[in-house]
Order: C-alpha cells, then structure tokens, then sequence
C-alpha cells in the first residue's frame, strides 16, 4: 500500500512538473509581443519582467531619475505594432534572434520611412528575455528588400527548352504497355493456379 501510494505521489509530482514546464514554453516572439504591449502601455514592472537579469541589475543601480529615463526611452523605442519578417532559433535552443519590420508611423516619434528591428532574445530560466532591441531604417542583412513601386523585376531566369530537340525522329510505333502477370501472394487459402504461380 505504501509503495502504491509512494508511485501515485512520484507520478503526480512528474506530471505537474511537466504541465508546468509546457504552460511555461512560449515561442520568443510571443514573449517579445507582451514586452511590447507592457511598453506601451507603460507598465513598467510587466516590462522589466522580460529583460535578462543582467539587464534588470543594471537598471536597478542607476540613480531614481536615469532609470525612469530608461523605462521612457525603452517603451519610446517600441512600435505600436509591427510584422515578424523572419526568425532564427539558435541550435541548443538558447537565443533567438527576431527580425521585425514596422511603418515609421507606428513610433512615438513618427518617422517618414519603414524601420526594421533586429531583437535578441535569450532563455533565461525557461522563458525568453529580451536581451537586446535596435530599430533602424535599413533593413537587417539577409533580409529581402521590399521593391518600390514602379522599380523593374529581377532579370529573368532562362527557361530550358523542353521540345523535342530537331532531327531526332518520332518514334511510329511506341511501346505498349501491358499488364504483367500477377505475382506469387501467399494466403491462407489458395487456388491450383495461385499455388502453380508460387512453384
């Protein structure tokens, strides 16, 4: 009965700690969409809640009025809303980089062109911080420019000719294709033909 009992805790144990490592995985580019709403909302304990560790202690050090001036300057620096244009996870699952794309409007301080946003992210004790955020008006490297209006295609590439190439002739008569005879299948029960098939 006790080793019943002790089993049944072990198990509940095993099974809350995996919902809870399950309800605790979100992908970084939701992490980083509370970050932004946190930012513009001005919620300033939501949004030090997604920083690294290194990044909070940093922030916590600064005298009263440059760490309000950091909370301002950190929500000012965030869109009102944006596009994800591309993603890439590192390979033992640590960092992630997001590539962001958002109108110049969509600033506190309007600007006339597109902006891009390269985000670092890192997981830090099973969730994804923000460890660094720069936007700027080109776009990151390996990013395809969108092309402006009017702006010519990318030269073609040539087509390969799939005619018959000249002076090979047609062939008059071609192949029939026939059903084959049907091969051996055992079963359990056969015909003499089916077992002759099988000699």
């Amino acid at each position: 009965m006790k080793r019943a009992i002790e089993c049944g805790i072990t198990a509940g144990a095993l099974l809350a700690a995996l919902c809870g490592a399950a309800l605790a995985w979100e992908e970084p580019e939701a992490a980083y969409a509370k970050y932004q709403r946190a930012a513009l909302t001005g919620d300033e304990q939501q949004m030090i809640r997604f920083w690294t560790s290194a990044r909070r202690a940093q922030v916590a050090a600064l005298p009263e009025a440059r760490r309000q001036y950091e909370l301002a300057s950190a929500g000012a620096a965030v869109p009102l809303a944006y596009t994800l244009q591309a993603k890439s996870v590192s390979r033992d699952g640590q960092s992630a980089r997001l590539v962001l794309a958002a109108a110049g409007d969509a600033f506190a301080e309007a600007k006339p062109e597109p902006m891009y946003g390269s985000v670092r992210m890192v997981l830090e004790g099973g969730a994804w911080k923000v460890a660094e955020a720069r936007w700027s008006k080109s776009p990151p490297a390996g990013l395809a420019q969108p092309r402006a209006a009017g702006a010519q295609a990318p030269a073609a590439v040539p087509v390969r000719d799939m005619t018959r190439p000249a002076g090979r002739p047609v062939q008059a008569n071609p192949p029939v294709l026939r059903p084959g005879t049907p091969g051996c299948v055992y079963k359990a029960v056969m015909t003499d033909e089916e077992i002759s098939r099988c000699r």
